[in-house]
């Protein structure tokens, strides 16, 4: 099979990962390019709206809590404060959102234009919204129907249905990329409608990182089917440059779940299970994930 990145044939790996988000235990074959290292998946199956059940469906569950004026102005104001670095990172707000740290190191305030493609029910763009980030839309093919929450807009489209007219300054992809089949095609109609010095964030898990390298098939982002691609940062930059585009950063932010939903998958547990785990082996995974994404060899 040749590889959809980088094109290379020669010495490619294949291997079998299973469905066990939801236990299904299907086996689905993946190509690992022996080139550029991306981890593909080699069919996407005809039926693949099965895998994503509207009921169950992690980016599709969950309704931003509607705050009223007063708790809006006091986010507002969070996060200005934390901006000015009068409020710390370890504050619970930034933890649960730490988005706000990226927007903060990249000095992206709330009169930039955004776009969060693939955004699901937009949990992040709610909370940026209500923070007062005003100018934040989102678009994800897969959701029902458009939403409209208090005049921010997620469409049901596609990036490539946008008309390079619309330019934004930030456009982000949050963990969406890895489950896009048409990786060069949405590239090019992101690169289209980005302002000239505009910046693209992509959140993806990473291939060539200690977890895969351990846990091989049971690595539990592999998330078969619905990882299409899971990049190396190889293939990330092969593809990114192809497309015109500069990688400025790359950030490791991988947690202890690398470890505890791997080793479910190992055990053959789909990952609702319990696997039950002591306090004091939990706090070794969490130290062994932040030494490895300060060795940039996190997942």
């Amino acid at each position: 099979m040749q590889c959809k990145i980088c094109n290379n044939q020669e010495n490619n790996e294949h291997i079998i990962a299973k469905e066990m988000m939801f236990g299904l235990r299907e086996g689905f074959s993946y190509m690992s390019c022996s080139h550029c290292g991306c981890l593909q998946l080699v069919q996407v199956p005809e039926n693949i709206s099965k895998y994503y059940p509207a009921d169950e469906y992690f980016s599709f569950q969950g309704k931003t809590k509607e705050n009223g004026t007063v708790k809006r102005f006091i986010k507002r104001t969070f996060i200005s404060l934390y901006f000015l670095n009068i409020v710390p990172e370890w504050a619970s707000y930034i933890k649960a959102f730490p988005f706000f740290k990226t927007l903060k190191e990249l000095d992206i305030n709330n009169s930039a234009s955004i776009l969060d493609v693939g955004c699901g029910s937009g949990r992040l763009i709610k909370q940026m919204y209500l923070c007062g980030y005003k100018h934040v839309s989102g678009i994800d093919p897969f959701i029902k129907e458009d939403i409209d929450f208090h005049g921010l807009k997620i469409l049901k489209k596609d990036v490539r249905d946008i008309t390079p007219k619309d330019k934004y300054d930030v456009i982000m992809l949050h963990h969406s990329f890895e489950h896009m089949e048409a990786q060069h095609e949405t590239l090019s109609a992101i690169y289209d409608i980005l302002s000239p010095n505009g910046y693209l964030i992509i959140g993806i898990p990473l291939c060539d990182g200690f977890a895969f390298r351990k846990y091989k098939e049971n690595w539990f982002q592999i998330d078969a089917p619905r990882h299409f691609f899971i990049h190396s940062v190889k293939s990330m930059s092969l593809l990114a440059q192809a497309k015109g585009f500069d990688i400025e950063n790359i950030i490791y932010d991988s947690t202890e779940r690398q470890f505890t939903q791997s080793e479910k998958y190992s055990l053959d547990k789909e990952s609702r299970q319990d696997n039950p785990i002591s306090v004091k082996r939990l706090k070794s995974l969490k130290k062994q994930a932040q030494i490895l994404n300060i060795l940039n060899d996190g997942d």
